[in-house]
């Protein structure tokens, strides 16, 4: 996460994230780092501990007017 964008709990296992991107190719890559972490994890535990993720999104647009 950068420094600016904020992860929260909302219940029990689920989380949420609201992140600063440029474009959607920005947040699927994004995504996509983080499935391959998450994947390299599970494939490296010696207990073979697996994790299951879902993923969702939706965007909000704010627009900075100029000075």
């Amino acid at each position: 996460m950068q420094e600016d964008e904020i992860c929260g709990r909302v219940t029990a296992d689920n989380f949420v994230l609201l992140l600063h991107y440029s474009d959607k190719e920005e947040v699927a890559s994004r995504q996509r780092r983080a499935d391959k972490q998450i994947t390299e994890y599970m494939n490296s535990s010696p207990s073979s501990q697996s994790i299951a993720t879902n993923c969702g999104g939706s965007s909000i647009c704010f627009i900075v007017p100029q000075k």
